[in-house]
């Protein structure tokens, strides 16, 4: 064989070692892509289903404490009431599970799978609502106890009452606004995961292109 014939092969040999390495490296590429977005993915739909269940307790804060507020008036005017069996007993129970969720909205809450408040903006709502939520749950506790007390005391009954209306209107507003910048902090987060898995997107057809072209 010629020294021209063996550079040949020498050369055939580098250029097809170099190729091996540039397609091996193109499919780890991606591959990890892959993985990676993969990962997003699953973390994307974690994170939808807790967003979405805070969205749904939140929404539940406004349901509960205009249900709070018509176990009161059905407690100050004396009024049965066929769903209501015993009045302050639920009053007392349905005041427990909106504090529960109330904290935990905030602080996060295991037994209620309500994670820990990350959003600086939620938590300073919260603080705004506080003395609003804090007025509603005290009163209505206070008609609670009232209504219990042999005779009834009427008049506590009838001032804590205008505490739970007057608050529990400003309360909802806040609570609104809660519940509205939950959903947008969860749509934005939606809408940065698809930037992204456009990113991972357009580097894969990329890589894939150039391996092509090498090949």
């Amino acid at each position: 064989m010629s020294s021209g014939n063996i550079k040949d092969v020498e050369v055939q040999k580098h250029s097809s070692g170099r190729l091996t390495k540039l397609y091996i490296v193109a499919l780890s590429a991606v591959a990890l892509l892959t993985i990676i977005g993969q990962l997003l993915i699953q973390r994307a739909i974690t994170n939808q289903l807790d967003d979405s269940y805070v969205v749904n307790m939140a929404g539940r804060q406004r349901y509960s404490s205009q249900e709070i507020c018509k176990l009161c008036l059905l407690i100050r005017d004396d009024i049965p009431h066929n769903s209501y069996p015993n009045i302050q007993v639920m009053l007392d129970s349905l005041l427990g599970q909106w504090k529960e969720r109330h904290l935990g909205l905030l602080y996060g809450n295991n037994k209620l799978n309500l994670p820990v408040t990350e959003s600086t903006i939620v938590k300073e709502m919260f603080v705004d609502l506080e003395p609003y939520f804090n007025a509603v749950y005290i009163n209505a506790y206070k008609i609670s106890l009232a209504s219990k007390k042999k005779p009834r005391d009427s008049i506590q009954i009838e001032s804590a009452l205008r505490d739970v209306i007057d608050n529990e209107k400003i309360f909802l507003e806040y609570m609104n606004k809660i519940v509205y910048q939950y959903d947008n902090e969860a749509r934005a987060k939606v809408l940065f995961l698809k930037k992204v898995e456009l990113f991972l997107f357009i580097l894969t057809i990329l890589i894939l292109l150039g391996e092509g072209y090498f090949i």
